[in-house]
């Protein structure tokens, strides 16, 4: 008796995250965000990668753009499809109209994270696809890579919780910014980059390098796990946190 009732719920995250990416993929600002990194990316390889060969430079310069990468469509896919999309669902007033239907807050916060991470996810693979065209680098990269975003876009739907209008995505979006590039500053000198790879959104980093310049992958992956669990439950309280704190001040929908 209980399993139908259990589903309800489920059900009703799989539908509104269809929605939400099928309004993502016809809206032309979300698709160009989600594009930019891939199409950089095909750049890259065809000017720069093919005639750079295997030198310790070239590779060097792969992993900085392939971290580059992924860091960009991160802060896309957290300040974009998350939090701006919230923010102009409920400027609009569709967020009122599907509480009133029923659904709850928890569960369009589910389907915004369920659908940007899916649309990050995508172009992270294919970013790594075409930086790196051998699957047995690419695959473990991208795993770990989008994976290791996880907590960023976390606090990017816990924000977006805040964001009353679409013009206050742009200052909450600062601190995300400073974050999730934060990781990516620190890797560039010897001093700092060790700091790197404890920070919310750069355990990927260590194992990155490790599998494309050369060295033990397997401590960087364990550095990675860790790191990017921490996070996300760090990143997932926040998120729950945010959530209770709306529903105890109503949000104005009559909660």
């Amino acid at each position: 008796m209980t399993a139908p009732s259990a589903r309800r719920p489920l059900r009703a995250v799989a539908i509104l995250t269809r929605k939400y990416l099928a309004d993502l993929a016809r809206n032309p600002a979300m698709t160009l965000s989600a594009a930019i990194p891939v199409l950089c990316s095909l750049f890259f390889r065809l000017v720069w990668a093919e005639q750079s060969g295997l030198s310790p430079d070239a590779l060097a310069l792969v992993a900085t753009a392939m971290l580059y990468a992924v860091m960009f469509e991160a802060l896309m896919a957290s300040s974009m499809f998350v939090m701006y999309a919230m923010a102009e669902e409920q400027e609009k007033g569709a967020l009122g109209t599907l509480l009133r239907c029923g659904v709850t807050r928890g569960q369009t916060v589910a389907a915004r994270l369920a659908s940007g991470f899916a649309a990050f996810a995508v172009s992270c693979a294919a970013c790594c696809l075409l930086l790196l065209p051998d699957p047995a680098v690419a695959l473990p990269i991208a795993l770990v890579c989008i994976a290791s975003q996880l907590p960023l876009i976390l606090a990017g739907a816990a924000l977006g919780l805040r964001a009353r209008t679409q013009m206050s995505t742009m200052s909450l979006s600062v601190p995300l910014f400073i974050v999730g590039m934060l990781p990516f500053f620190l890797s560039g000198t010897e001093a700092t980059a060790p700091l790197a790879p404890y920070l919310p959104n750069g355990g990927a980093f260590p194992f990155v390098r490790a599998l494309i310049i050369g060295g033990d992958p397997l401590p960087a992956l364990l550095t990675a796990l860790l790191t990017t669990a921490l996070w996300t439950a760090a990143a997932a309280f926040f998120l729950a946190w945010m959530l209770r704190k709306e529903s105890r001040e109503g949000d104005g929908f009559g909660e």
